[in-house]
């Protein structure tokens, strides 16, 4: 009997050293992702030094914000059922996207106290730009996984 307890505690203790391994290399992933994200947006606008130190806290503050507010909706999507339940659901998704939509307003119109209009009203394509980049990177490295 305390055979098997033995066992199942060591599994137990390695799944969970295996789940935040896990847990790490995507951290590690996201982290690298937001550096890569930095410096492409920083040399697409030709940030100088001075506009850096004020857009980044402003511009994190203001993603921090959006994240919030659209949490993973594919958990929940997953777990509906019914047609009353999927309309729910897109109605709040779509307040969700409204109050994302308002956050960036915001935050917009902060931006331009630290960087010109102009670079402000180029920051959505660049963001834009810096995700098709990162799903055509993704793509060629699934790709190459493939013919190996």
């Amino acid at each position: 009997m305390n055979y098997r307890k033995l066992i199942s505690t060591i599994l137990i203790v390695m799944i969970a050293l295996i789940a935040n391994a896990q847990i790490g290399q995507q951290s590690a992933r996201n982290e690298r992702i937001e550096s890569l994200k930095v410096a492409f947006i920083t040399e697409k606008l030709n940030f100088s030094p001075e506009e850096s130190a004020t857009f980044w806290p402003l511009y994190n503050e203001m993603e921090k914000k959006i994240k919030e507010v659209k949490q993973n909706p594919v958990r929940k999507a997953r777990s509906i059922q019914s047609d009353a339940e999927a309309k729910a659901f897109i109605l709040e998704r779509i307040d969700d996207e409204e109050k994302a939509l308002g956050i960036k307003k915001e935050y917009y119109l902060r931006l331009t106290d630290s960087i010109s209009a102009q670079k402000v009203m180029k920051l959505n394509q660049v963001e834009n730009q810096f995700k098709r980049e990162l799903l055509k990177e993704v793509r060629n490295r699934q790709g190459q996984r493939k013919n190996r």
